[in-house]
């Protein structure tokens, strides 16, 4: 098998869910491709292996074969080509060339990264001050968060010392779109606009000020950072680095169930638990669980408003990322949530058969 690295990002465009990307997205994810050739009769990879990559056949035939022996033959330029060969952690078939073939392969992390980023779309801001010339209390905004509800007490004391204090004039950039998140921050003083660059184009999405605390985003999902922060006067932020975050903020309130679990709350009775697919609705459609729900990331964002708070929402994606941010803001938003664990050697229309959200 041989390969090179010459990839046009209008070829990631054919394939699901790469079609769905931000061609900015295409054009860095294309300098992490390689197309590689496979001869007739060689295997590209085996049933029960990890998976540390995403295949797509550009051309030639493959065949798929699962533990029973049933072989599901594909063709280049087919619809069932057109999705990734085999998305789970750990493959379900042997893939077989059943003809010279070219494939398109992409380190499984840079695909999950260039999703989630995409697909987080806006910055979340909370306690957004509606008077410039009153200064609210940074710590009583924070307190007044539905996550501060989740964490210990010794947690939260600890968070509060472990913020600091820096100062920023006018024009200054806090955050900068495409860098990698080091810090949580929140404004003690002066207000800051939020600007999103897309293409050549940038947007203005919100300007904030004292009390709405922001940079989460890339904390939680190890993605970078979404929008662009500049102060649109003197002032300054308190601060929390990456790891107090993550160490105090995010995983005491990140919880991970299995199947098992979920089916057993479910026959209980006693509380409505609904499964919630993070990902794109081609990828959903793909290999979606019957007793899901597909809400994208986005549009779980945009929809918080009209979800009710009497379900336990159990988020589940396909890398992780996705489903840990999804989980994080339900969480922020004063739901009860928590994430999905991955079941090797099945996919996900085999994970759970029963069709009961209640």
């Amino acid at each position: 098998m041989s390969g090179n690295r010459q990839v046009n990002p209008a070829l990631l465009k054919k394939f699901a869910p790469l079609d769905e990307l931000a061609q900015n997205r295409l054009d860095d994810l294309a300098t992490k491709a390689k197309l590689v050739s496979l001869h007739e009769g060689r295997i590209l990879f085996k049933r029960d292996e990890e998976n540390q990559s995403c295949h797509w056949l550009v051309s030639g035939s493959m065949d798929l074969l699962d533990k029973e022996f049933n072989v599901v033959k594909l063709e280049s330029d087919s619809e069932p080509s057109l999705k990734m060969l085999d998305d789970n952690s750990t493959h379900v078939v042997t893939a077989i060339a059943s003809s010279d073939c070219r494939i398109l392969v992409i380190d499984k992390h840079a695909v999950d990264l260039a999703l989630t980023l995409d697909h987080s779309g806006g910055v979340v801001v909370t306690g957004i001050s509606e008077d410039e010339e009153i200064e609210e209390d940074w710590m009583s905004s924070l307190l007044q968060s539905h996550l501060f509800e989740l964490l210990p007490p010794s947690n939260i004391e600890e968070v509060f010392t472990r913020f600091s204090e820096i100062a920023f004039n006018k024009g200054e950039t806090v955050i900068k779109q495409d860098e990698e998140g080091d810090y949580f921050y929140v404004i003690k003083q002066g207000r800051a606009r939020i600007d999103r660059q897309v293409g050549e184009k940038t947007k203005t999405l919100a300007e904030i000020g004292p009390g709405a605390c922001f940079g989460e985003d890339a904390l939680v999902s190890d993605a970078p950072r979404n929008a662009t922060i500049t102060m649109l006067s003197k002032g300054s932020m308190m601060r929390l680095s990456k790891d107090d975050f993550q160490h105090l903020l995010q995983q005491p309130v990140q919880e991970y169930v299995t199947l098992e679990e979920v089916e057993a709350v479910r026959e209980a009775g006693e509380q409505k638990v609904l499964i919630v697919d993070v990902r794109l609705p081609k990828e959903f459609k793909a290999d979606g669980m019957e007793s899901a729900v597909n809400i994208p990331l986005q549009v779980l964002r945009q929809n918080l408003t009209k979800l009710k708070q009497n379900i336990t929402y159990v988020t589940t994606c396909d890398g992780g990322r996705r489903s840990e941010l999804a989980a994080y803001i339900l969480n922020k938003a004063g739901f009860d949530s928590c994430i999905l664990k991955p079941e090797p050697n099945k996919s996900p229309s085999e994970r759970l058969p029963s069709t009961d959200t209640g």
